[in-house]
């Protein structure tokens, strides 16, 4: 097996133990565990794509590498969900969200005659001087899509972070912080393969995009596991008893007040029952 062949295994692996994690991870939010889901999904499907086309497979199986940029471009609509379902609690993915499907919809409609051409036609493609040129300028393309992706997701977390209350929502804002700098991380990714894709030569930014891929989301994943249980939405099982004294449970008590303005995540049900179990140790 080649050095190509076992990082992919290795992703495989790890790809497959981050969704058995994720799928076992308790919370209100499973729309956020979907979305991050599917893009380590995507991900995956990409870096088979470029194991693929350094074995003699690729020009039996050639019809799946013209489906690798239409699924580039949904990379960055499936990262801003994912954000979005994790800082607005009414997020819910609708029709109205289909105008981000638009250049991947195009995208597939563009590389449609590659789909029907015959295996002599695609292989003569592929070998022709034009088709580098081409494949440079789409993955510029690719690349500056999702870069543009990642400031609204930064842009989102912002406006998110702007409506927690500096004392009485450190931890909420401590999430925000580490999600930011994943994010902040993983753009450094694309930056670096954008400027190496244009000055590449023909195939190596194939295997560098997918090595690029594979970071990013598992850079993503584990900030995902390491987020406290404020983004997972399980805070009832989080209430704190205080002492009991009248200055320590009015303290409580307006944390509590306070964390419901501040953080959408909070459900009033919750308040009202962590206000209601602070009353009763108060006795």
């Amino acid at each position: 097996m080649t050095s190509l062949g076992l990082l992919f295994s290795a992703d495989l692996v790890l790809t497959a133990l981050l969704l058995a994690v994720l799928a076992r991870v308790k919370g209100k939010r499973y729309d956020s565990r979907l979305f991050l889901s599917l893009l380590i999904l995507i991900f995956l499907y990409l870096h088979f794509l470029a194991a693929l086309l350094w074995t003699d497979q690729f020009v039996i199986l050639s019809h799946l590498l013209g489906t690798f940029r239409p699924l580039g471009y949904l990379i960055g609509p499936v990262l801003y969900w994912y954000i979005k379902s994790l800082t607005r609690a009414q997020f819910i993915w609708s029709w109205r969200e289909t105008p981000h499907l638009v250049p991947a919809i195009l995208t597939f409609f563009f590389v449609l005659p590659y789909f029907n051409a015959d295996q002599a036609s695609k292989i003569q493609m592929i070998q022709s001087p034009q088709y580098e040129v081409l494949v440079r300028v789409q993955f510029g393309l690719l690349l500056v899509f999702g870069l543009g992706y990642f400031v609204a997701s930064l842009l989102e977390l912002r406006e998110y972070e702007s409506k927690l209350k500096t004392l009485y929502s450190a931890l909420e804002r401590w999430n925000v912080n580490w999600l930011r700098r994943c994010l902040l991380a993983t753009a450094l990714i694309w930056l670096v393969c954008l400027s190496l894709v244009l000055i590449g030569t023909r195939g190596y930014h194939v295997n560098l995009i997918s090595i690029a891929f594979c970071l990013s989301s598992y850079i993503l994943a584990f900030s995902a596991l390491y987020q406290s249980v404020l983004f997972n939405g399980e805070v009832q099982d989080q209430v704190i008893f205080p002492k009991k004294s009248d200055s320590g449970g009015d303290l409580k008590k307006t944390i509590l007040v306070m964390e419901s303005k501040s953080s959408p995540t909070m459900d009033p049900k919750e308040l009202e029952r962590g206000i209601h179990l602070i009353e009763l140790a108060m006795v």
